[in-house]
């Protein structure tokens, strides 16, 4: 479930628990923090996040970094890699390669277990 977004903005985020790193968006990556933390017995940590014009963008970013660390996949969102890997791989995302006439394909993972599906985004919408 996406948050409303203030003024349009979304940030990608970065959450590390224990071994592993939670790569995800929201509107209000504060709450979104204090939500994953009210239901986990470790203390969460946001170690990163980088702030994007619009939730398309960030959405593609997430979707980007998802599928750079698919082989470090513990669950869901989360991943076991290192903290300084993934906030160089949030920090080299391209905004303009993300927004370029193009398709990516963004593998959902729905809530609950659900099977994940693919959904094809032209990014030329992005904008």
């Amino acid at each position: 479930m996406k948050l409303m977004r203030r003024g349009g903005k979304a940030s990608v985020y970065l959450i590390r628990c224990e071994a592993y790193l939670k790569i995800g968006v929201a509107g209000y990556r504060e709450h979104r923090l204090m939500s994953l933390q009210v239901g986990n017995p470790f203390e969460l940590e946001m170690i990163a996040y980088r702030v994007f014009d619009n939730a398309k963008i960030a959405d593609a970013a997430e979707a980007l970094l998802h599928k750079q660390f698919e082989a470090a996949r513990h669950r869901g969102e989360w991943f076991a890699v290192p903290d300084e890997a993934a906030i160089e791989a949030l920090r080299a995302i391209s905004v303009e390669d993300l927004t370029k006439p193009s398709t990516v394909t963004i593998e959902w993972m729905p809530y609950r277990g659900a099977s994940g599906y693919l959904e094809e985004v032209p990014l030329e919408s992005v904008r």
